[in-house]
Protein backbone atom coordinates (compact mmCIF):
# COMPACT_ATOMS: atom_id res chain seq x y z
CA UNK A 1 0.00 0.00 0.00
CA UNK A 2 2.89 2.35 0.70
CA UNK A 3 4.30 1.79 -2.78
CA UNK A 4 1.03 3.04 -4.28
CA UNK A 5 1.73 6.44 -2.70
CA UNK A 6 5.45 6.64 -3.40
CA UNK A 7 5.93 5.03 -6.82
CA UNK A 8 5.68 7.61 -9.59
CA UNK A 9 6.09 5.08 -12.39
CA UNK A 10 2.75 3.28 -12.06
CA UNK A 11 -0.54 4.09 -13.72
CA UNK A 12 -3.56 5.43 -11.87
CA UNK A 13 -5.35 2.14 -12.47
CA UNK A 14 -2.48 0.18 -10.92
CA UNK A 15 -2.32 2.64 -8.00
CA UNK A 16 -6.01 2.16 -7.17
CA UNK A 17 -5.65 -1.60 -7.55
CA UNK A 18 -2.74 -1.68 -5.09
CA UNK A 19 -4.61 0.45 -2.55
CA UNK A 20 -7.77 -1.64 -2.82
CA UNK A 21 -5.85 -4.93 -2.39
CA UNK A 22 -4.28 -3.50 0.77
CA UNK A 23 -7.69 -2.39 1.99
CA UNK A 24 -9.24 -5.81 1.32
CA UNK A 25 -6.36 -7.49 3.16
CA UNK A 26 -6.88 -5.29 6.23
CA UNK A 27 -10.64 -5.90 6.25
CA UNK A 28 -10.25 -9.67 5.86
CA UNK A 29 -7.57 -9.76 8.57
CA UNK A 30 -9.77 -7.75 10.95
CA UNK A 31 -12.75 -10.02 10.29
CA UNK A 32 -10.59 -13.12 10.81
CA UNK A 33 -9.35 -11.85 14.17
CA UNK A 34 -12.89 -10.95 15.26
CA UNK A 35 -14.19 -14.40 14.31
CA UNK A 36 -11.26 -16.13 15.98
CA UNK A 37 -11.74 -14.02 19.12
CA UNK A 38 -15.40 -15.07 19.26
CA UNK A 39 -14.46 -18.76 19.04
CA UNK A 40 -11.23 -18.71 21.08
CA UNK A 41 -11.34 -15.80 23.51
CA UNK A 42 -8.36 -17.08 25.48
CA UNK A 43 -6.07 -17.01 22.41
CA UNK A 44 -7.25 -14.18 20.15
CA UNK A 45 -8.22 -10.59 20.76
CA UNK A 46 -8.22 -7.44 18.64
CA UNK A 47 -5.91 -5.73 21.12
CA UNK A 48 -3.22 -8.42 20.91
CA UNK A 49 -3.56 -9.71 17.37
CA UNK A 50 -4.56 -6.72 15.24
CA UNK A 51 -3.48 -3.17 14.59
CA UNK A 52 -4.32 -0.40 16.99
CA UNK A 53 -7.75 1.07 16.29
CA UNK A 54 -6.21 4.42 15.35
CA UNK A 55 -3.78 2.78 12.90
CA UNK A 56 -6.62 0.92 11.21
CA UNK A 57 -8.66 4.12 10.93
CA UNK A 58 -5.70 6.04 9.47
CA UNK A 59 -5.03 3.33 6.87
CA UNK A 60 -8.73 3.23 5.96
CA UNK A 61 -8.72 7.02 5.57
CA UNK A 62 -5.63 6.85 3.34
CA UNK A 63 -7.29 4.26 1.11
CA UNK A 64 -10.45 6.34 0.76
CA UNK A 65 -8.42 9.48 0.10
CA UNK A 66 -6.30 7.83 -2.60
CA UNK A 67 -9.31 6.42 -4.43
CA UNK A 68 -11.16 9.75 -4.29
CA UNK A 69 -8.05 11.62 -5.46
CA UNK A 70 -7.55 9.28 -8.41
CA UNK A 71 -11.23 9.47 -9.39
CA UNK A 72 -11.14 13.26 -9.15
CA UNK A 73 -7.99 13.36 -11.27
CA UNK A 74 -9.55 10.97 -13.80
CA UNK A 75 -12.68 13.10 -14.19
CA UNK A 76 -10.73 16.35 -14.52
CA UNK A 77 -8.57 14.86 -17.28
CA UNK A 78 -11.60 13.52 -19.15
CA UNK A 79 -13.62 16.74 -18.84
CA UNK A 80 -10.83 18.85 -20.36
CA UNK A 81 -10.29 16.64 -23.41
Amino acid sequence: MIDSYLNRDISNHERIKMVMIGSFFLRIWKQFIQNAANNHEEIFSNDRNFLAHQTYEILSFLVDSMVLYELHFFFIINVHK
